[in-house]
C-alpha cells in the first residue's frame, strides 16, 4: 500500500484501553510507514506504555519500516543451552517484551530466572518437569509432559526438564543472558 507524500498514513488513529489497561495506539491499518524527519515512527506496536510514538534508531527519514519482525526456523542457527539445545528466533536484542525459543531438552540442568516467567509449551516427545519453589517439599513440583501441555513458570521458580522433548518456551520480559541461575 503507497504511503501518501507526507510521509504519514492518513488512516484514523484507534485508541482502546479497558479500565486500568495500558493504552495502545495504532496508527494506521496498513504495514507501512515512512520515518519523519526526527526518525521517529508512528506504526502498530511502534509506541511506549503512555501511548507515545517511539523514535526507532537507524531509519532514517524517508526510509520504509516494518513494524514487525518475521524469522524462519531454518536460518536461525542452534545453539546448546542448560536445557540441551535452543533455536532462538526472537530474543532480547530483538526486543525487550519477550523471547521465543524453540528448546530440545535432554535432562536439563536445574535453574530458575529472577525476572523472567517462562511459558513451555510441548511439541513433541515427552519427560517430566521439576519445580521447586522455597519451603516447597522435595518432589512436590513434578508435571508429566507430553505433546500439548502447556505450563507457565514464575520467576524465582527452579526447574528443570527429564527425558527428551521438544518445546516452544516464552520469556516475558525477554530473558537476559544474566538472569539464568544455577540451582
Amino acid at each position: 500500500m503507497p504511503v501518501p507524500d507526507g510521509g504519514a498514513c492518513q488512516a484514523p488513529v484507534v485508541r482502546s484501553a479497558g479500565a486500568g489497561a495500558v493504552p495502545f495506539r495504532q496508527a494506521c491499518a496498513c504495514p507501512f510507514e515512512l520515518a519523519g524527519a526526527d526518525g521517529g515512527l508512528e506504526a502498530a506496536g511502534e509506541l511506549d506504555r503512555r501511548g507515545e510514538a517511539k523514535s526507532r534508531e537507524g531509519v532514517r527519514e524517508g526510509e520504509v519500516s516494518k513494524p514487525y519482525l518475521v524469522k524462519k526456523l531454518s536460518e536461525v542457527e542452534t545453539v546448546p543451552c542448560l536445557c540441551g539445545s535452543s533455536t532462538r528466533p526472537i530474543t532480547i536484542k530483538d526486543t525487550p517484551l519477550v523471547n521465543l525459543h524453540v528448546t530440545h531438552i535432554q535432562d536439563s540442568a536445574k535453574h530458575y530466572h529472577k525476572e523472567c516467567t517462562e511459558i513451555y509449551l510441548v511439541l513433541e516427545g515427552s519427560g517430566v518437569l521439576e519445580l521447586g519453589w522455597p519451603g516447597s517439599p522435595e518432589g512436590e513440583g513434578q508435571v508429566k509432559l507430553e505433546p500439548g501441555v502447556v505450563v507457565l513458570i514464575h520467576p524465582g521458580t527452579s526447574h528443570r526438564g527429564r527425558g527428551d522433548f521438544r518445546a516452544v518456551i516464552v520469556g516475558v520480559p525477554a530473558q537476559k543472558p544474566e538472569d539464568e541461575h544455577l540451582v
